[in-house]
């Protein structure tokens, strides 16, 4: 996923409002992403043999 994220124009807490629904969105993609990887990594850790079916 690839999102845009640009620095607010304003210095202010009304700045950082602003863009917060957007860094919420890439926190829980990089969230979700994490666990994703983490059940692939011990998918294969606790693969022994690769058949058709499993393919």
């Amino acid at each position: 996923m690839v999102l845009e994220m640009k620095a607010p124009e304003n210095t202010t807490i009304q700045g950082l409002i602003a863009v917060a629904p957007l860094f919420v969105s890439y926190l829980l993609s990089f969230i979700y992403l994490g666990i994703y990887w983490n059940n692939h990594h011990h998918l294969m850790q606790v693969t022994q043999k690769v058949n058709g079916k499993i393919l």
